[in-house]
């Protein structure tokens, strides 16, 4: 079932490649493609990123906004961004509580240490290796001490994706400076890497 599922959503990918222009089609096939598991897979992320109360989070290439909505559900202050007018529209559309913008992963201006959390689903499989690194560079920066962040990825990507493994988020990830690097398959579709600033939070 979920082989079938990804291979619809690989499907329409192909057909229509800049999906980021139909954001409905894009939340019913994101649905669709976890099967009913999307909310315990990204539930899964926000524990791996440690969520606390208050805590406050990036969704970097939100999308329609679910991962993001997720997390201030949690009780955390987040904002999602994303490069998307059409897909920003859609997220404020389907979840009115939450914050977000039409911003720029690797360009989004903050105050440094603005978050304690950077989370994004499926941004950095889709960008060259040049873009992934200068985004890993945007999301320490925009860090404070102590500060988390999680990428997570389909593997195998979806055709037209450019990652072919996650070493990619992970090597982006080490040349920003960034710690603890770890990376699991946390569902039979779903890579997750993670890290710290290497900052420590009394510094």
């Amino acid at each position: 079932m979920i082989g079938a599922a990804y291979g619809m959503v690989a499907s329409t990918m192909i057909v229509t490649p800049d999906y980021t222009r139909h954001p409905k089609a894009y939340e019913i096939l994101s649905s669709a493609a976890f099967v009913g598991r999307r909310r315990r897979l990204f539930t899964e992320v926000l524990r791996i990123a440690d969520i606390r109360p208050d805590d406050r989070v990036l969704d970097l290439g939100c999308g329609t906004g679910y991962l993001t909505a997720l997390a201030a559900s949690a009780g955390a202050r987040a904002l999602g961004i994303d490069a998307s007018e059409p897909m920003i529209a859609e997220a404020r559309r389907l979840h009115p509580a939450a914050r977000f913008r039409v911003e720029r992963a690797e360009s989004f201006v903050a105050p440094a240490g603005s978050f304690d959390v950077v989370v994004s689903s499926l941004l950095f499989q889709t960008l060259t290796a040049d873009l992934s690194d200068a985004v890993a560079a945007n999301a320490l920066q925009l860090l404070g001490p102590g500060g988390r962040i999680v990428i997570v990825a389909l593997h195998p990507p979806l055709p037209g994706h450019l990652a072919a493994s996650p070493d990619q988020a992970a090597y982006a990830l080490a040349l920003a400076e960034f710690t603890r690097i770890h990376t699991r398959r946390i569902d039979p579709l779903v890579i997750c890497t993670s890290a710290r600033t290497g900052r420590d939070e009394a510094a």
